[in-house]
């Protein structure tokens, strides 16, 4: 295992083989160094085999400068922080009702879950109010370990289904779903 980065000219090593493969049609190597943009454009090549036209090995070649100078970095970067910059402003919009459906909604939810033992509060709200994840779960023996909670679904009709789980975990901002919703009817 290499405990540091590779060196600018070990890099250009890399690229010219994987630039030379790629065109040959012989295919590319992944973790080889090389950037998200690098190996894109290394895949379009392979891609076009055999009439590889030259303009995708320029491009190629622009984005592993763009690798070595640190542009391909900066932005994807800024990118990065546009997506999340857009995501937080989505998740501040306040609900155009006041959040008097949303309380309703939870109202639904809690009288539609089986056992009070399930539901004692909410903890997070999809941005429409149709998923709703509580601070409890079907199998609280798991709660300590996963993390689980309950998920309670509210179609637009009023209509609430549960009996998901979900893992949420804060510290990495992500939820992962256990089970299927019913499909959503039109």
């Amino acid at each position: 295992m290499r405990n540091n980065f590779p060196t600018a000219r070990e890099l250009a090593t890399v690229f010219a083989e994987e630039l030379q493969s790629a065109v040959s049609g012989r295919g590319v190597r992944s973790d080889t160094g090389l950037d998200d943009d690098v190996d894109l454009a290394l895949a379009a090549i392979q891609a076009a085999y055999p009439d590889v036209p030259a303009e995708l090995v320029d491009a190629a070649k622009a984005a592993f400068q763009g690798q070595i100078d640190g542009s391909n970095d900066l932005r994807q970067d800024a990118e990065e922080q546009r997506l999340f910059a857009e995501l937080n402003a989505h998740q501040e919009e306040p609900s155009p009702d006041d959040g008097q459906a949303l309380e309703a909604a939870v109202e639904a939810a809690r009288r539609a879950l089986p056992g009070d033992r399930l539901v004692r509060d909410y903890g997070w709200v999809s941005s429409d109010g149709t998923v709703i994840v509580f601070a409890g779960s079907v199998n609280p023996e798991l709660d300590d370990v996963l993390g689980a909670e309950t998920l309670a679904r509210v179609a637009p009709d009023g209509t609430v289904t549960s009996g998901n789980s979900a893992i949420f975990m804060p510290e990495l901002e992500t939820m992962s779903q256990v089970g299927d919703w019913p499909a959503d009817e039109d």
